[in-house]
């Protein structure tokens, strides 16, 4: 069953955190070269506005060192035509990826020559993502939490635009 875009900003802002979980899905249609990947990729997220800055999904409180900022998981299409493994790509809104199984842990992350880079630039906070070979399709989950001197001013419900960006 569908999820309505409505339900889903409900669901996905906590006001008492003041925080959202969200999902970039990277290679929904599962594109792949002769040798079985893409090369190297980069997927670049970062906020328009200085509204959000990015929070642990994962916190270690008592070793802040150990904090998870992101969660990436093997994935693949969650839209395909009915009865077949084949990618639906008629719908370019719904390019979806599914999370299968555990998230990659570091030495997985390592191993597949997958490196984070999160900081801020011109003001807005930004996360990177580098794949040495972009070998199927991926979710990253991400956490954002309003920065201090924006609570009174967007604990509402509303959208707030950030910006994705991929690279070859």
């Amino acid at each position: 069953k569908a999820v309505s875009d409505e339900v889903k900003q409900k669901i996905s802002y906590d006001r008492k955190s003041k925080s959202i979980i969200y999902r970039l899905s990277v290679n929904a249609s599962g594109i792949k070269d002769l040798e079985g990947d893409v090369g190297k990729f980069i997927v670049e997220d970062c906020f328009r506005d200085n509204d959000f800055k990015f929070a642990p999904i994962i916190e270690d409180t008592a070793n802040p060192a150990n904090n998870k900022y992101f969660l990436i998981y093997k994935g693949s299409a969650a839209h395909r035509y009915e009865g077949t493994d084949d990618v639906n790509v008629s719908n370019v809104y719904e390019q979806t990826v599914k999370a299968e199984g555990h998230y990659l842990s570091d030495s997985e992350l390592a191993a597949k020559g997958i490196t984070s880079e999160f900081g801020v630039s011109y003001y807005k906070d930004y996360a990177n993502f580098k794949f040495d070979k972009l070998d199927g399709s991926y979710v990253i989950f991400l956490k954002a939490k309003l920065y201090e001197t924006q609570i009174g001013e967007l604990n509402e419900e509303g959208t707030l635009p950030n910006d994705a960006y991929i690279k070859i």
